[in-house]
């Protein structure tokens, strides 16, 4: 940094009027490419930037970030500096690294006056950042209402989208203001734009429990049957976000109750898998198929049984759902269950020895896939070969060496003279034995350390099995005793 940044900075007015009469260079920049205008705007410092616009500093040198002194001006709100930087041909709409303008820091630190003044200079009011977002978003986002009235008087586009496609009345939503919902609702939004994932602003007010602005929303005539790229409606984002509030409001419009999504997931499947028992017994008291099944051939008791709910299965079998049922693996709800869910299916079913049967021959299968598993995992992988890769050979080499076993075999063709054979001496005493014994004893002693760990599964195995077993033949001693 100069001594002209220096004063510039501290603002030492007299200091920089004798170094710039002194011929330094105004426009001279420090390492962050900032230069002695960039440093009075940001201290604020009036006469110092009028006296450096006076004497020929350029007012649009972007400093590391791409921003020029407008920049700076706009973020402070400093309305006169602004308007010195204006008279001195600054730029009204350049754009930093992240494409923004002074327009989006004005707006973004809700500087009202700064943002009517830009306006009426002519600053472009529809730019958009890398993010896809223009002044107006700023304004939304943020819960600006005077900013962004100031905005819609001078013609702002409201239902401007861009990058993901979201208009502010989506970035409204979503940072939870119903103060600016309720003005871009009144002043024309699309109401139901979808952004790039095909979500209109229900959507993210079902995600996001906003009550208030979905209610606000609903009744301006939003439309809750519109899906989003997965087909997901409103009511399936608050179901998988555990929003309750928001379900009952939908299941009181009339929503169909078995409707899929694109993975033919029903509401019932959804709340299943979001593990809201509450949810669940809300759906269930509408009516809902209670064994519809998804792509994967999943009932919601599937599910159920996958998240250890045993409440929930508890519900789902008191509504009549079938535990038979094989989804595309070939698995029952009772494979997935565990001991508390495998109890609720047991007292469900006491007095049917088929289902019990059929539920052992899950668990059984269950606990297969388990040792399989501990086994594999218990075996270590084998461990690469260390050594230099072998050079490929050129074509060139690989013909001579053709070559030279073609002359070999001629050779070998041919009768060779006796040879007379040496006998090899003793192996000295002293001397090892091969290199790889003490590994050929790793190996043995690994094999049983792996024959050990199968034996002890093995074990486990038998005995959690004699347990099933004898609870069945304790059920059919029951069953046996009831019938005489």
């Amino acid at each position: 940094m100069t001594s002209l940044h220096s004063a510039a900075a501290k603002g030492k007015l007299d200091n920089v009027k004798s170094l710039v009469n002194s011929g330094v260079d105004i426009d001279a920049q420090t390492s962050d490419h900032s230069t002695a205008l960039h440093k009075a705007v940001a201290n604020e410092h009036e006469d110092i930037v009028r006296f450096l616009i006076d004497n020929g500093a350029n007012c649009n040198l972007p400093n590391a970030n791409g921003k020029t002194p407008l920049h700076i001006a706009a973020s402070k709100g400093n309305l006169l500096i602004i308007i010195l930087l204006l008279e001195g041909y600054a730029e009204k709409s350049p754009k930093d690294k992240n494409n923004k303008t002074p327009l989006h820091y004005a707006c973004e630190h809700d500087h009202s006056s700064v943002v009517k003044y830009l306006c009426n200079a002519g600053a472009d009011i529809n730019v958009t950042d890398k993010n896809g977002w223009a002044p107006i978003h700023y304004a939304a986002a943020n819960g600006l209402e005077n900013t962004l009235r100031t905005l819609l008087d001078f013609h702002a586009d409201i239902n401007i989208a861009r990058v993901q496609a979201n208009t502010p009345l989506h970035v409204a939503v979503n940072y939870g203001h119903l103060n600016i919902v309720e003005i871009l609702v009144d002043n024309g939004a699309d109401i139901n734009a979808q952004n790039k994932d095909g979500q209109t602003p229900l959507h993210i007010a079902a995600r996001t429990k906003q009550q208030k602005i979905l209610d606000h929303l609903l009744s301006k005539n939003a439309n809750w049957k519109i899906p989003d790229k997965n087909d997901d409606l409103p009511i399936f984002v608050a179901i998988s976000n555990n929003n309750s509030e928001a379900v009952t409001t939908f299941l009181s419009k009339g929503f169909e109750i078995d409707t899929i999504n694109a993975k033919s997931q029903t509401a019932l499947h959804l709340a299943a898998i979001s593990g809201s028992t509450e949810l669940l017994r809300r759906i269930i008291d509408y009516n809902a198929d209670i064994n519809a099944v998804d792509y994967l051939l999943n009932t919601p008791l599937h599910y159920a049984s996958m998240s250890d709910n045993a409440d929930m299965v508890n519900n789902l079998l008191a509504h009549q759902a079938n535990a038979t049922l094989k989804n595309a693996k070939g698995k029952s709800p009772f494979f997935y269950a565990n001991e508390n869910c495998a109890r609720i299916f047991r007292q469900h079913f006491q007095n049917d020895v088929n289902i019990l049967q059929e539920g052992a021959k899950d668990q059984e299968a269950k606990q297969r896939a388990v040792i399989h598993r501990n086994i594999k995992s218990s075996i270590p992988p084998p461990q690469p070969i260390k050594g230099p890769k072998p050079r490929r050979r050129p074509a060139s080499s690989i013909k001579q060496q053709q070559q030279q076993q073609q002359r070999k075999q001629n050779k070998e063709n041919q009768i060779p003279p006796p040879v007379r054979q040496q006998s090899q001496p003793p192996r000295p005493i002293n001397q090892p034995r091969h290199e790889y014994s003490s590994r050929s004893n790793d190996i043995n002693q690994l094999r049983t350390e792996m024959q050990q760990q199968i034996n002890n599964l093995k074990s486990d195995f038998n005995s959690q099995m004699s347990t099933m077993f004898n609870l069945i033949n304790d059920i059919k001693a029951r069953l046996d005793s009831q019938s005489k």
